[in-house]
């Protein structure tokens, strides 16, 4: 069955939970409405945090979004690690989790970063066949992500739209747009940002990832640790009025700063969200 955005519940404008800044998520008046967990930070925390994390989502909505399923890897995905999430979605009740379309590992091992696949049949048939593993492994709805890419493979025949469209086609499974890298993508690669969106599969897009990028060395790079781009804030709201959208994260890892800015961004994403036509 097809996933329907408009089914799951309406989230609004969260974070993704560090421990560094978790007095910040109390503060009174803050309209955050959920939390985003990576369950790689929770399988082997102390018991201190595990207490700490308990406290902080009693009442508020979690989402997970892992970064280890390595959906393009034609090995399938670690069977270890999917029970494991499996686990952490029941504990949090969350509506839906998440992870990237790209490799995170090959022949077995990992290889520390976020990697992009070839888009090629080969490739579509492997990740389908991933996605529906996942599906069947963690209990609810399932989503895969949009990465910051720095080179392509030679011999793509589909666009990254275009191919996470075919995905979310033959699998039912949704899509979390990832703005900042699709910024970052159109300056690094040459890409159109309007041309992307024209073949992104926007009646699947159930959540948005919003960062700051910096350059380095003539690259933009996703570091997580910047305030979100205009480009980002505007290519974001084109995006919110065409589609029924339910949550849109803020992620930031590093550098936090003074917490007025954050708190400013949680504040104007809520805004964003409050007014979007799918709500």
């Amino acid at each position: 069955m097809p996933l329907s955005p408009s089914s799951l519940p309406f989230l609004g404008a969260g974070l993704g939970y560090r421990r560094a800044i978790r007095s910040f998520y109390d503060q009174p008046g803050l309209p955050l409405g959920f939390l985003e967990l990576m369950p790689e930070h929770i399988f082997d925390a102390s018991a201190q945090s595990q207490a700490e994390l308990a406290e902080d989502t009693a009442n508020r909505p979690v989402v997970t979004h892992s970064i280890s399923l390595s959906i393009g890897t034609a090995t399938g995905p670690d069977g270890r690690f999917l029970p494991k999430m499996a686990r952490v979605n029941r504990r949090y009740k969350v509506p839906w989790c998440s992870d990237h379309l790209c490799f995170t590992k090959i022949g077995g091992q990992r290889i520390g970063q976020l990697t992009p696949i070839p888009y090629t049949d080969a490739s579509l048939a492997a990740v389908v066949a991933n996605v529906k593993i996942v599906q069947k492994a963690v209990g609810v709805p399932f989503l895969i992500e949009n990465i910051s890419q720095y080179f392509q493979f030679p011999g793509n025949t589909l666009s990254e739209p275009a191919f996470m469209a075919e995905v979310a086609a033959k699998t039912g499974c949704g899509v979390l747009l990832d703005v900042t890298n699709l910024r970052n993508n159109a300056a690094n690669l040459g890409w159109d940002p309007q041309r992307y969106l024209a073949e992104f599969p926007l009646n699947r897009l159930v959540q948005f990832h919003l960062a700051g990028s910096e350059w380095v060395a003539g690259k933009l790079l996703d570091t997580h640790g910047a305030a979100v781009h205009p480009d980002v804030w505007k290519l974001t709201k084109q995006v919110i009025d065409a589609s029924h959208v339910r949550a849109l994260l803020i992620e930031r890892d590093q550098t936090f700063g003074s917490l007025k800015r954050l708190e400013a961004e949680v504040r104007k994403a809520d805004r964003l969200m409050q007014g979007a036509a799918g709500a």
